[in-house]
């Protein structure tokens, strides 16, 4: 438990240990997924066929399940405001994860799209806790910056353009660096 489990934000807020919630999410989410992981795979695909990247890879079904479980959860409102920050901020640091593992950023990029429309409009996030509505806001607009850098894919735009010249890179620079000692 945090020291300040149980107290209370400028607005009257409870603050709480967003852990157990964000866990008892990925619970309920990995459940729901493996029930039915087809419904999300395909939920997965018509979000990829609606980019234009050749993406050879989508991310797991889990991803849609935790999408659509946030947007069912917030729609109906059964998600305190403490609980709805931790767990839109752990989406937000998985998906800065995963942009570390894709060449293409589209798909992830429509994902952060769609957890930027689950919180639209903003005016009824939370009434009455516009601290809370307003942490949360920061963390979408958070994830959409994190995924808004562009992956330099033409051979002009960076001196390695493949792994496989990293070695003969390093070569060159070695070379270089030996010249300059000398």
């Amino acid at each position: 438990m945090r020291p300040w489990d149980g107290g209370e934000v400028i607005d009257g807020g409870p603050l709480l240990d967003e852990a157990n919630a964000v866990i008892t999410f990925l619970d309920d989410c990995v459940q729901r997924c493996l029930k039915t992981p087809y419904r999300y795979l395909e939920d997965a695909r018509s979000l990829a066929q609606t980019l234009t990247s050749n993406a050879e890879s989508e991310p797991s079904p889990l991803l849609m399940t935790l999408v659509e479980q946030l947007d069912a959860k917030v729609g109906n409102k059964l998600l305190i405001p403490s609980h709805t920050l931790g767990i839109t901020s752990f989406i937000r640091k998985l998906l800065f994860y995963l942009s570390s593992k894709q060449l293409d950023l589209q798909f992830l990029r429509a994902v952060a799209v769609r957890i930027d429309e689950i919180f639209s409009p903003p005016a009824h996030l939370f009434e009455g806790f516009p601290i809370y509505s307003g942490a949360i806001r920061r963390e979408v607009s958070m994830l959409h910056d994190s995924l808004a850098f562009r992956h330099r894919s033409s051979p002009g735009d960076s001196a390695i353009s493949s792994n496989a010249e990293i070695p003969a890179y390093l070569d060159r620079a070695e070379q270089a660096f030996l010249r300059k000692l000398s």
